[in-house]
């Protein structure tokens, strides 16, 4: 099996139900398609006898321009969905107390002072600590129980896996996807980057165009004049009107 087939495998295991995944896998197999398709356009762009060598640059560079484009939209894509994989989990909820119930919040700041009284090194090891007293912990701030933050982070997400576990799975699987994708992406950049033969000084300008090109919003499509709804729509929009 090729290293090609690998990473396929592993985008056609994500979850096709969440977008996410779908853009991912979309992404980590178009980096593949591109490298191919674009290596080829700049050999053949690069085959003019009547070129010198910086001529062939220029062809090559040219050629290359649109897919090494697309693949610097691709990493920026991906590291959006990256950031928010990251917000998906830290987002994800325990069930909260109920609110008024007195008894609870008291039994669970008993439970906070139990861990403050505990020893530093207890203190440091706490996933063998009951869920309930976990969760009071997790619930309150990382002071309030005498820990350190990163210790408040392992039992959250600990708990939260516990108590989400399909969503927690899929999320978890998309950031592995993401690794791969990102990989993908990386090698057709090096691939196309060496493909587009530089001169010394030529890439930093080149690529600072393309960074500036995709930074732009997207220009607004016109409406079909032949699509009535589309037009009312796309007025209203300029106009600020609200449709009815």
């Amino acid at each position: 099996m090729s290293t090609r087939d690998i990473f396929i495998r592993k985008f056609d295991s994500l979850n096709q139900e969440r977008i996410p995944s779908r853009r991912i896998s979309a992404i980590g197999k178009a980096a593949f398609d591109i490298r191919d398709a674009a290596a080829a356009a700049a050999s053949t762009a690069a085959g003019n006898p009547h070129l010198n060598e910086a001529g062939q640059r220029n062809a090559k560079q040219a050629a290359l321009r649109d897919p090494l484009a697309e693949i610097a939209r691709s990493k920026a894509e991906l590291r959006r969905i990256a950031e928010q994989a990251r917000a998906e989990l830290k987002a994800l909820a325990l069930p909260p107390i109920e609110k008024g119930d007195v008894i609870a919040e008291m039994r669970e700041a008993e439970m906070r002072a139990i861990v403050r009284a505990m020893p530093q090194e207890k203190r440091d090891t706490l996933s063998k600590l009951s869920p309930g007293m976990v969760a009071a912990i997790v619930r309150a701030a990382p002071e309030v129980s005498g820990i350190s933050r990163s210790v408040h982070e392992q039992l959250h997400s600990e708990l939260i896996e516990t108590a989400h576990p399909e969503k927690v799975a899929a999320v978890r699987a998309e950031i592995e996807g993401l690794q791969f994708a990102e990989l993908a992406v990386k090698e057709t950049d090096k691939a196309l980057t060496e493909a587009a033969d530089f001169a010394p000084g030529e890439e930093y300008a080149f690529r600072a165009q393309i960074d500036a090109e995709i930074a732009k919003p997207p220009q607004p499509t016109k409406p079909d004049p032949n699509d009535l709804d589309a037009i009312i729509s796309e007025h209203r929009r300029r106009h600020g009107i609200r449709a009815e």
